[in-house]
């Protein structure tokens, strides 16, 4: 007959044993297993043992998304990273015809650095832009004709872009100029000279 082995408070990978599950007729023996990750699991005892069973699940979607590649920024959704979704649409917009921004991008004559290209890019842009601030900011080009590179990109909030923008500013114009541009902007409203 084999001696019960006790595996409370033990530490199997990322399994920390917390308790034992009442055993049913017939049964294996199970353990009440806390993850590092945090979730709760039952792990079957010679499986702990003999390593099979070293997390929660947790562990094969990091190996997962490791392995599928090189950083461990583009896996699937919804695991792929804002910022690596942002390098892979700045450079279709860029080079990709058949994107829907080439027109305003690529189109116009804006590139993408040499160093955010190829196999290394992404990993440069991440080192040069760094992990997006919060969820409102988004990749902005300080000078609108200018090409994506470290000296001409930041991350900025919607605001702070719709006061970067293509079109002509208001505040730069005489108030003929600036009557002229309302006219023009909001036909529907019939605006008049006074």
């Amino acid at each position: 007959m084999r001696t019960f082995v006790n595996l409370t408070g033990k530490t199997f990978g990322r399994l920390k044993v917390i308790g034992i599950k009442p055993l049913q007729k017939y049964e294996k023996t199970k353990w009440i297993c806390l993850c590092s990750c945090g979730k709760q699991s039952l792990v079957i005892h010679c499986n702990l043992l003999n390593g099979n069973t070293t997390s929660c699940g947790c562990l094969r979607k990091v190996n997962a998304l490791k392995a599928s590649s090189k950083h461990g920024w583009a896996g699937r959704w919804p695991n792929r990273s804002v910022e690596y979704t942002t390098h892979q649409n700045i450079l279709a917009r860029c080079y990709n015809p058949k994107n829907i921004g080439y027109m305003n991008y690529g189109g116009r004559g804006i590139m993408v650095c040499e160093r955010w290209r190829g196999t290394a890019g992404f990993p440069a842009f991440l080192s040069d832009m760094g992990r997006r601030p919060s969820k409102v900011h988004s990749l902005d080009r300080i000078d609108n004709d200018g090409n994506y590179e470290p000296s001409n990109c930041r991350w900025a909030t919607r605001k702070e872009q719709n006061l970067n923008t293509r079109q002509k500013r208001l505040e730069n114009f005489s108030d003929e100029q600036l009557l002229s541009e309302i006219r023009r902007r909001t036909p529907e409203y019939g605006v008049t000279a006074c």
